[in-house]
């Protein structure tokens, strides 16, 4: 359950996490995939299918328009982990791009899910600021960049579950 989302999202959601690893296992190899649910009519998009560590939601027409054209924070984008790892740099950088990005979801292949999402103060020079910070301190291990950014991103507006 995601606090920031109406009990219709969740249930979307959920069901949208089903049916996305339903469709990496039978055709995509479990390699990542993901899709757009705009939380204003509780529809989603096609799926896009990706890589092992990756997936271009650019590279899908529909996915590109809808990132660019949405009302602001009323998108969330749900994806696969073949793995169990968290929000990977891309992950933040998209999710930060993109203003019409709400919330962005991590389902691994095991059911597992992580969520980040623009809370009422998200703060986005805040949290480009954060980042460059975290980036300076760990310059060697892009790893430990990510994971002191998602413990202090409270700070700048962004809740995490």
């Amino acid at each position: 359950k995601i606090n920031e989302l109406t009990s219709e999202n969740n249930v979307f959601v959920q069901e949208t996490h089903k049916e996305l690893l339903k469709f990496a296992k039978d055709k995509n190899d479990s390699n990542e995939v993901a899709c757009i649910v705009n939380m204003l009519e509780n529809k989603r998009t096609n799926f896009v299918k990706g890589e092992r560590h990756g997936v271009d939601v650019d590279s899908d027409p529909d996915v590109y328009h809808l990132l660019r054209t949405a009302k602001p924070r009323s998108l969330i984008l749900c994806h696969n982990h073949p793995g169990l790892t968290d929000f990977s740099a891309n992950d933040i950088g998209v999710f930060m791009r993109h203003d019409t990005i709400k919330t962005m979801t991590i389902v691994t292949n095991q059911g597992d899910v992580r969520y980040i999402s623009k809370g009422e103060h998200f703060d986005y020079n805040g949290a480009v600021e954060l980042m460059r910070e975290c980036q300076e301190k760990y310059s060697d291990n892009i790893n430990k960049c990510i994971d002191l950014f998602l413990k202090k991103c409270y700070s700048v507006g962004i809740q995490r579950g």
